[in-house]
C-alpha cells in the first residue's frame, strides 16, 4: 500500500509586494505634522497620508532614505487643539502624485490606542 503525503499549496502573493504592516493603519483628515531633522532643522508643515499604532506615512516634496536617524514629528489635531510629539526613524520612501512622496516613518514607541483615537 502506497502512502500519500499531503502538499502545501503554493503562496499567493496579489502584488507586486507583500503587506508587511503589522497594524492596521488610518487616514486622519482633522490631523496635520511639522517634521524636524536629527540636525535640528523644523521643516514645513507635512500632510498626514496615514497613521497607526506603529508608524506614520506623510506625503513629503522629496524622498528620504530608510535609516536609523531620528526625525521628530509633532502631530497636530485642528479639531481638538493639541499635539503630539513623537520620535520616528525613516522606513521607506515611495513616489507619489504630481512628484511628491509618501515617506513612512516607525515610531520608537508605540502610540496607545486612547492616543492614536485623539488624532483621527
Amino acid at each position: 500500500m502506497a502512502v500519500q503525503s499531503a502538499s502545501k499549496p503554493a503562496a499567493r502573493h496579489t502584488g507586486a509586494r507583500s503587506n508587511r504592516r503589522v497594524s492596521v493603519r488610518y487616514g486622519a483628515p482633522a490631523s496635520t505634522a511639522k517634521m524636524g531633522t536629527p540636525e535640528g532643522v523644523l521643516l514645513r508643515q507635512v500632510r498626514v497620508y496615514d497613521l497607526s499604532t506603529g508608524g506614520i506615512a506623510l506625503i513629503m516634496p522629496k524622498p528620504l532614505e530608510a535609516s536609523d536617524d531620528t526625525y521628530y514629528i509633532q502631530l497636530n489635531n485642528r479639531l481638538l487643539g493639541f499635539s503630539y510629539d513623537l520620535a520616528a526613524q525613516v522606513r521607506h520612501s515611495t513616489p507619489h502624485i504630481r512628484g511628491q512622496y509618501i515617506v513612512g516613518f516607525s515610531f520608537l514607541r508605540e502610540l496607545t490606542l486612547a492616543e492614536l483615537a485623539s488624532v483621527l
